[in-house]
């Protein structure tokens, strides 16, 4: 059972009469639990400048690759992600030289280190 203590307070603000707290052990490890939750998820979404700079780049990267594919008007199904400069072409297209195309096309965009091609020929046409 919870034990209730009044509050005493050394200072010069004293809370309002008769106003109790509940030191029990049902209160005490629901907070703590909540504070470790809380400190994990924030040590885990850490962001520093680095990586920031790094999600820009590779939003800049993906959005310069759709509008090269756009443009193309065969490509603007491609899937098109980028991680730390690197582009992954996903999807289906029509033929081999498409496949070829959409590789070329990435690679022309500035700051493309690596194209990951899994872009698939439809059925059909091979490679």
């Amino acid at each position: 059972m919870a034990r209730i203590m009044d509050w005493e307070s050394y200072d010069a603000c004293a809370p309002a009469q008769g106003i109790r707290f509940s030191c029990g052990p049902s209160s005490f490890p629901r907070g703590v639990h909540i504070l470790l939750v809380l400190t994990a998820i924030l040590s885990c979404q850490t962001v520093t400048q680095e990586t920031l700079q790094e999600h820009i780049e590779d939003a800049a990267i993906t959005s310069s690759v759709k509008s090269r594919f756009i443009a193309d008007q065969s490509l603007n199904a491609v899937n098109i992600e980028t991680v730390r400069n690197r582009v992954y072409l996903t999807g289906v297209v029509p033929t081999v030289e498409e496949k070829q195309r959409a590789r070329e096309l990435a690679f022309k965009v500035v700051g493309v280190l690596t194209v990951v091609n899994d872009l698939e020929v439809q059925e059909g046409h091979s490679l």
